[in-house]
C-alpha cells in the first residue's frame, strides 16, 4: 500500500472507531483534494452525533464543502442553519451566504446579509472583505438605504469612506 493511502486509511479508520475529533482526517481529505469524501465522511459526523459535530463546526464545513464542490444551490440551507445552530460561526455564515446571493445575481439580499454582518460586531478578519463585498453589491442594485447605520459599524476611516 502506497504510504499517502495508508495515511489516509488510518485517518478514516480513526474517524470510523469514533476519534474524540474527526477535524484532522476530514483536513487531511481536503489537503488531498478529496472533496467529496470530506464531504460524505463531514455528514456521517453528522449524523452520528449532531451534537458534537454541531460543537466542531462540522455543519459550516458541509456548506463550505458543498460550495467547493459546485453545489451553491444547496449551500445556502446548510449555512442559514449554521446561523442558529453554531453562534460562533454565525457572522462566517453569513459572509457565506452573501457571497453566494451575489454570485446568485442577488445584490439585494446580499447588501442585507453584508450589513448585517457588520452591524453585528464581525471578527476582525471579516471586515475589509465584508466591505470590499458590501460596496459591490451596492453597486450591482443592493439598497443603498443600508448604509445609514454605518456609524455603528466598526470600522476605520479608510473603510467608512
Amino acid at each position: 500500500m502506497k504510504p499517502h493511502r495508508l495515511r489516509s486509511t488510518l485517518l478514516l479508520s480513526l474517524l470510523f472507531l469514533g476519534a474524540a475529533d474527526p477535524r484532522p482526517a476530514l483536513i487531511e481529505l481536503q489537503l488531498d483534494a478529496r472533496f467529496e469524501e470530506s464531504l460524505d465522511q463531514t455528514r456521517l459526523a453528522l449524523a452520528e452525533d449532531p451534537e458534537k459535530a454541531r460543537t466542531q463546526g462540522l455543519r459550516y464545513l458541509e456548506g463550505h464543502l458543498l460550495d467547493r464542490l459546485g453545489e451553491s444551490d444547496e449551500s445556502p440551507a446548510v449555512f442559514t442553519r449554521v446561523l442558529t445552530s453554531t453562534p460562533l460561526l454565525a457572522s462566517h455564515a453569513r459572509y457565506r451566504l452573501a457571497l453566494n446571493r451575489l454570485a446568485h445575481g442577488d445584490p439585494v439580499a446580499a447588501a442585507g446579509l453584508l450589513a448585517n454582518l457588520l452591524v453585528n460586531d464581525p471578527p476582525d478578519s471579516l471586515l475589509p472583505e465584508a466591505v470590499r463585498w458590501l460596496t459591490l453589491a451596492i453597486q450591482e442594485g443592493g439598497d443603498c438605504a443600508l448604509l445609514a447605520g454605518r456609524e455603528g459599524w466598526p470600522l476605520d476611516a479608510s473603510a467608512t469612506r
